[in-house]
């Protein structure tokens, strides 16, 4: 029969049924990309990084944008409220951004790996997350590679932009399974 455990942190005997579901509550699971869709992690940490605009505005590098910094089909004077505007980010981040990595990636992810690289390719698209080289180290199982890549991409228009700096480092957090909040200006 299996023992008791004394937990010193709580001062309590921990059974052992408590203690396998402690285990399998604390191990990190991993999941086929082309089986998952972005969590509510992810739409919070796109809404807090883009922020939202009623009306549709040029971004750093001239591409119209509007709402939570959707870019399809935005023309200068459109307007849009924040209800569509959180539907049209939703529709077109699991259509287009996070469709690009349940297809391109071909390795195994925890959910905040998949959330991060949503919204990393939600931000700068899907071409350019086909060709970089965060998507090859992911692809040869190198994840701490592949994270060190978040980094790399905070220049736009040619500048280094202290946001998007931060928002690399937030989606680095949550990549790796840390809290990416306190990058949130």
């Amino acid at each position: 029969m299996a023992k008791d455990k004394y937990d010193l942190s709580t001062g309590d005997w921990v059974s052992h049924v408590e203690m396998i579901e402690q285990e399998e509550e604390n191990q990190t699971k991993f999941f086929d990309p082309k089986d998952m869709h972005p969590s509510g992690e992810c739409v919070s940490m796109i809404q807090e990084f883009e922020g939202f605009r009623s009306k549709a505005y040029q971004d750093s590098v001239g591409v119209w944008t509007i709402g939570f910094g959707t870019t399809r089909g935005v023309k200068p004077g459109q307007t849009i409220t924040r209800e569509e505007a959180e539907k049209r980010m939703l529709e077109e981040l699991d259509r287009y951004y996070s469709s690009a990595v349940r297809s391109r990636v071909r390795v195994p992810l925890t959910q905040e790996m998949f959330d991060a690289l949503s919204c990393f390719v939600y931000n700068t698209g899907e071409p350019q997350f086909a060709n970089s080289t965060m998507l090859g180290k992911l692809n040869q199982g190198d994840y701490e590679g592949a994270a060190a890549e978040f980094e790399r991409w905070v220049f736009a228009g040619g500048q280094k932009l202290a946001g998007l700096v931060r928002r690399r480092k937030a989606e680095r957090a949550l990549f790796e399974g840390n809290d990416w909040e306190g990058y949130v200006v």
